[in-house]
């Protein structure tokens, strides 16, 4: 046990004086606390310290090609309809194309140090809505700890380097996630200011990553499950928003995996084994090959029907709806991406059987 120094204030002025306080630590929930401080602290360490100034691969089309283009606009119309119109591939990139510009006017150049720094921050921010969803009901904050430790070694971890190395993916595919796990944790509470929130995060996700396209329906789905039809009326609304914006010049004719397809085109080419290795993608990291993902990618499909046929949604509707909007990324990454094997989340499907099946337990 660490027991803080007395602390004793008193305010004459206001004739009362403050009791002596002091602060206890048990080695319980001290030791819990740093295994699932670590990885993350570890994480952001490397990460730091390999940041460079120097653009890399989509950095040079998504940033400094549209900054370069942005400036040159005389008129404020002109550079609202570029914003809403700069398209990269399949995406849009609002969240990135927004935070370039607001450190270009802040200090006048482009230091893609400072975009590294930044999107490791938001990838830290990818424990809280996990941390939200594990094990809420557990009163012992050591035992939960204890258990999320395992969650912080599972995320925080360089299985996705390729999309560590510069800042593009990171403000992309990973701020997309941690803004779409974050909508549909605050959603499922029935409460006006978590789906205020809810509502943020979810233009956040869609600004973010074309994925967070997803959320439109599995957002109507988890409202409409709850007979929340007067929230379901404000989803629509902010949900018809984002597709206009969105749908803005939108180009059918540029994804970048197939230059001769269209998107749509791309994704009816749907490949089983890719959508499978996508799930299970954090099994090729320990063996090394791609049929282990395959592999587990079935079983893991195998456990989510079991959750359906047990009906586990009515039970924790968080967990269900992160786990559906993993399944349908999955589905889409199978017809427009081919390499799965190092996929970002990988991590978040465990955490998300692991939450499961304490679930199912009753813990």
């Amino acid at each position: 046990m660490i027991t803080s120094p007395e602390l004793k204030v008193a305010d004459e002025s206001r004739g009362y004086t403050l009791h002596p306080r002091s602060w206890t630590v048990h080695p319980g929930i001290l030791i819990p606390a740093l295994l699932a401080a670590f990885p993350p602290l570890l994480f952001c360490s490397i990460l730091l310290q390999r940041a460079l100034n120097l653009p890399d691969c989509d950095d040079y089309d998504a940033v400094l090609e549209f900054l370069n283009r942005f400036v040159t606009l005389k008129t404020a119309s002109s550079r609202a309809s570029m914003f809403l119109s700069a398209q990269n591939g399949e995406f849009k990139f609002f969240f990135l194309h927004a935070v370039a510009l607001v450190q270009f006017y802040l200090s006048r150049h482009v230091d893609f140090r400072i975009l590294c720094d930044i999107a490791c921050g938001v990838t830290l921010l990818l424990a809280v809505p996990l941390w939200r969803m594990f094990l809420p009901r557990t009163e012992n904050l050591g035992l939960r700890l204890a258990l999320f430790a395992p969650v912080s070694w599972l995320v925080f971890q360089l299985q996705y380097a390729e999309m560590l190395d510069f800042a593009t993916p990171q403000l992309q595919h990973i701020a997309g996630l941690v803004f779409s796990l974050s909508a549909l944790s605050l959603l499922v509470q029935n409460e006006r200011a978590a789906f205020c929130g809810a509502l943020a995060c979810f233009v956040l996700a869609v600004s973010a990553d074309g994925n967070g396209m997803f959320l439109v329906i599995i957002g109507l789905l988890v409202l409409a499950l709850a007979r929340r039809f007067a929230h379901m009326a404000a989803w629509i609304a902010v949900s018809a928003t984002c597709v206009a914006a969105y749908a803005y010049r939108y180009q059918l004719w540029q994804p970048s995996t197939h230059p001769h397809q269209s998107i749509f085109t791309a994704v009816l080419a749907f490949r089983p084994e890719h959508f499978l290795a996508f799930i299970g993608g954090v099994a090729s990291f320990p063996f090394g090959f791609h049929k282990a993902s395959i592999i587990l990618g079935l079983l893991l499909c195998a456990f989510f029907a079991w959750l359906a046929w047990k009906r586990y949604w009515r039970k924790n509707p968080a967990v269900c709806s992160c786990i559906l909007f993993l399944i349908v990324t999955a589905a889409g990454v199978g017809g427009l991406r081919s390499i799965t094997i190092h996929s970002l989340f990988g991590p978040p499907v465990y955490i998300c059987v692991v939450r499961a099946g304490g679930g199912i337990r009753g813990a």
